[in-house]
């Protein structure tokens, strides 16, 4: 409901309710991180909803420039747009990861930006899509990681915030 009111107050002030996507919707995530799963959930999705799909927004082959990645996939039920997501582990803890620091921080940094975050939220991103074809993130991007890690955590620390969870502990 806060992401409704926040597009039809400030966002998308013009946006007509009947034509969100989002109003409604479902949100699928694999239990695994195997971009050939997500495909073919895609393809049974796109399958079964045919005649409804009204739109498939593939943001695994074109990631936003936020880092953010899925693939949304909107049909009509009932002249209503409900709005399917699709998203592996790392896709769907990278959208957690930036939805925590967004509400620690008090601001909205799921939109593309410039900020220290967003800055981490992009880098996230790109080690998750080295590590989806296999391979191992870069040396450099490993160390901006760390550096950036840090720094997020000394803003939420200076702000009394609790660090573990927007970062789980985890390293990349």
């Amino acid at each position: 409901m806060p992401t409704i009111l926040e597009k039809i107050t400030s966002r998308e002030s013009k946006l007509d309710l009947s034509r969100m996507q989002d109003i409604g919707g479902c949100r699928v995530v694999l239990s695994s991180n195997e971009i050939s799963e997500l495909r073919r959930l895609e393809a049974c999705v796109r399958e079964r909803w045919a005649e409804a799909v009204r739109r498939t927004s593939d943001y695994v082959g074109r990631p936003r420039a936020s880092g953010y990645r899925a693939v949304h996939v909107v049909v009509e039920q009932d002249q209503r747009l409900i709005e399917i997501q699709l998203r592996t582990q790392r896709m769907h803890q990278w959208a957690q990861r930036v939805e925590g620091l967004s509400a620690a921080f008090g601001t909205n940094y799921k939109q593309d930006g410039e900020s220290l975050v967003q800055e981490y939220a992009r880098l996230t991103a790109k080690m998750y899509i080295a590590l989806d074809a296999g391979e191992i993130p870069v040396h450099e991007d490993r160390q901006q990681f760390e550096r950036l890690s840090a720094l997020i955590a000394e803003e939420l620390a200076g702000l009394g915030k609790n660090v573990g969870p927007m970062f789980g502990g985890e390293s990349i």
